[in-house]
């Protein structure tokens, strides 16, 4: 059973919101979803202090950290030799080490992306939000309680989220069910 979870409408109409988008996802998933903030990894509206993790001998402040900085081009290479490590961690230091989510996100717009960015994305996040679930068991436990329920994150994002009228991928959703 769910912990005590709140329908999203309720929130939404607390805080003024319209409930079009909500909607929207319900028809696309076909009835109700459930979704914490804390499964975001980037976290503009609500405040959540995202677990640090360390994969692979390398630390990170947290999955958005892990996940923009594994698009630079030495990531794809990072593990075939210490040398080739070395120079991921150095060249991606600022970005593993950004103190919010929203920087390492806005350093992952400048950062020199590896080739098969597109191709590998999906893994990465995947990588990412494991090394935040494994390092937190209360984490850990809130997405479990959500099983077998649908995991539908709105927002504008139609490539990690559902979007905002339904036409979104909601991949994020994906990877954690």
């Amino acid at each position: 059973s769910l912990p005590c979870w709140v329908p999203h409408r309720r929130v939404a109409a607390a805080l003024g919101h319209v409930t079009g988008s909500i909607e929207a996802a319900e028809a696309r998933v076909g009835g109700p979803y459930v979704w914490a903030t804390e499964f975001e990894n980037v976290h503009a509206h609500w405040h959540f202090d995202e677990p640090g993790f360390e994969l692979c001998g390398l630390a990170y402040a947290g999955p958005e950290q892990f996940y923009q900085s594994h698009k630079h081009k030495t990531a794809a290479t990072a593990a075939s030799s210490p040398q080739a490590r070395e120079q991921f961690a150095a060249a991606t230091a600022h970005v593993r080490c950004a103190p919010e989510p929203m920087d390492a996100f806005s350093l992952g717009r400048s950062i020199d992306l590896r080739p098969d960015w597109e191709c590998i994305k999906d893994k990465v996040m995947e990588e990412s939000i494991g090394g935040k679930f494994s390092s937190d068991d209360g984490l850990a436990d809130l997405l479990s309680s959500t099983h077998p329920h649908a995991l539908v994150s709105v927002k504008g994002d139609s490539y990690w989220g559902i979007g905002l009228a339904g036409e979104g991928n909601n991949r994020l959703g994906t990877l954690l069910q």
